[in-house]
């Protein structure tokens, strides 16, 4: 990209979904379809963005499954991204292109934080990617149907 060509603006893209236990993790190529395409989904916004001088910018959270899958992919195609956590991961997690964002710690109550952390990225969200089965809720107030529910009645993709 040419110095002319530097993004002026960035599109937040809020990635979430389900954790190891709601994921196929028996089925090895189900998980393997599933994260192929959140692949090229991330890919073909990161394209499609950069033909605007818009720049991707992932808004992504720690949790094992979906979460951890879409920071791999970060880093490996050098998206930029923020992660919201409880505690700092270590800096090799990080990156170069990755800056960690901490909410505080509300470990006491694992419900109140996570519906924290979650509406902390809904604020900075533009539009939502989401890996989610369909089916109803199985965790915490403010997890994966929560988001869904919250981008649609904001009226955002």
């Amino acid at each position: 990209m040419a110095i002319n060509d530097t993004p002026t603006s960035s599109f937040n893209l809020l990635v979430t979904g389900h954790r190891d236990n709601r994921l196929p993790t028996a089925n090895t190529d189900a998980l393997r379809r599933i994260f192929e395409s959140l692949n090229i989904a991330l890919e073909s916004a990161q394209v499609a963005l950069n033909g605007q001088s818009i720049q991707l910018r992932l808004i992504l959270g720690d949790s094992d499954g979906t979460d951890v899958q879409a920071l791999d992919i970060a880093r490996f195609k050098r998206i930029p991204f923020d992660l919201l956590a409880l505690t700092p991961p270590p800096p090799s997690i990080l990156g170069e292109n990755g800056h960690m964002v901490s909410i505080g710690n509300l470990s006491a109550d694992p419900q109140k934080w996570c519906a924290t952390i979650n509406e902390a990225k809904l604020e900075l969200a533009d539009a939502l990617l989401v890996v989610w089965d369909g089916k109803p809720r199985m965790g915490d107030d403010g997890g994966t149907v929560r988001m869904v529910i919250e981008m649609l009645l904001r009226r955002l993709p």
